[in-house]
């Protein structure tokens, strides 16, 4: 299209109008790659997310919602789950634990209960740190496992929502703190140093 053309003072002159149909263009193709640039940052910072929700903990169960836990819980009478040794067989573990008692301790120690399932993707990422710590610190507290999917009385008692959760008494039977999710082993030894205990590092 030719441009408008006037005339000043004798002298012929184009109008030159502006093209303004490139711009818009340009200004939405800068928009839409920012776009991408945010969603590829957000995408990397959630792939850098050390543990996902579901790595951290499991519903008990969907269809019934568990009651909340009763103010001064004490440590559970339930056994746990006993693992058999080496030079021992299944049944001669299973004998050392009764179903409704903790099996005899020459004293009463502080005590970490935990509260999870064998089927349990974070419970069974907890189980190798528990045996550790039942084996390293034998003397100092106990390291109980009950699997609230087979026993669902302790769960019910204790107002367990969701697995793994880890319930740390005192030597009394006392409860003094709860979490809910994995716990690494750091993690639990400094519970333990924030609730007053102190544990030599093994």
């Amino acid at each position: 299209m030719n441009a408008p053309r006037k005339v000043v003072h004798g002298e012929e002159r184009t109008d030159h109008v502006p093209q303004r149909s490139g711009n818009w263009i340009r200004v939405l193709v800068i928009g839409v790659l920012l776009v991408l640039i945010g969603v590829l940052v957000a995408w990397r910072m959630h792939e850098g997310t050390p543990r996902t929700l579901a790595e951290e903990y499991e519903p008990i169960t969907a269809q019934r919602p568990l009651p909340s836990s009763p103010s001064g819980a004490t440590a559970p009478d339930a056994s746990p789950v006993v693992a058999s040794q080496p030079d021992e067989s299944p049944i001669d573990a299973q004998q050392k634990v009764d179903a409704g008692n903790v099996p005899a301790t020459p004293a009463r120690l502080p005590k970490l209960l935990d509260l999870g399932a064998k089927t349990c993707i974070p419970c069974k990422m907890m189980a190798p740190i528990l045996d550790e710590l039942r084996t390293a610190y034998a003397g100092d507290f106990d390291v109980a496992f009950i699997d609230v999917r087979e026993n669902r009385e302790p769960a019910t008692r204790y107002g367990i929502q969701a697995i793994p959760t880890q319930i740390f008494f005192d030597a009394k039977g006392s409860e003094l703190r709860r979490h809910v999710g994995f716990f690494s082993r750091e993690e639990v030894l400094a519970t333990w140093e924030e609730l007053g205990y102190s544990f030599p590092v093994r």
